[in-house]
């Protein structure tokens, strides 16, 4: 799977590929839905360097046949071939709207992850991210979104405001408006 990325000319002598993946579908469910995924990101399709290579299980699916549920382990390509993880990370979505866009997605990241089995088991909490989308457009992109970070104890990092609008076919924002609160949920500051 290549990506392909044009600048505001929107010409084909533009495109340049920005990434390259190989998706591999190992196994599947009775209703034919992908429950374990490996994926390998690349910087390009000279398959020449790899970015990262992640391990993804996947469960508990709606009506529209997505996943509710998902767990990744992400790793690194060491220099003797061996994978080397980064994290973990188990990513809940819930509260769908009429297009099947999810307004409130929670992700946990954690220090370990191991394969037992089908299933993928993660420790060493790291930290959550809860990400709540108020309103989308009908292309799924998010025009406003809080977002909240948390510690492995469960205390508040910070937590951001994000305003977007004006998308264009390419899904690039001609607007965005970013407040960051502290922890304490004072400004920190604002980008436009």
């Amino acid at each position: 799977f290549s990506t392909w990325t044009t600048d505001s000319t929107d010409t084909e002598a533009s495109l340049e590929e920005t990434s390259y993946q190989e998706f591999t579908n190992r196994s599947f469910d009775s209703a034919s839905r992908i429950t374990d995924q490996k994926i390998y990101n690349y910087l390009d399709s000279t398959k020449a360097l790899v970015l990262d290579v992640q391990g993804i299980r996947s469960s508990n699916f709606d009506a529209r046949r997505q996943a509710t549920l998902q767990k990744i382990a992400t790793y690194v390509v060491g220099n003797a071939g061996e994978e080397i993880l980064l994290d973990g990370k188990e990513i809940t979505s819930s509260d769908s709207n009429a297009m099947g866009y999810y307004k409130h997605v929670e992700t946990v990241t954690y220090d370990k992850a191991e394969l037992v089995g089908d299933d993928i088991v993660l420790s060493g909490l790291r930290g959550t991210q809860i990400v709540d989308t108020a309103s989308f457009d009908t292309m799924g992109n998010a025009l406003d979104q809080a977002i909240k970070r948390n510690a492995s104890d469960g205390q508040a990092i910070d937590s951001q405001h994000i305003l977007s609008s004006g998308f264009d076919l390419h899904n690039r924002a001609a607007d965005s408006s970013i407040t960051t609160y502290t922890s304490k949920g004072e400004f920190a500051s604002q980008q436009e």
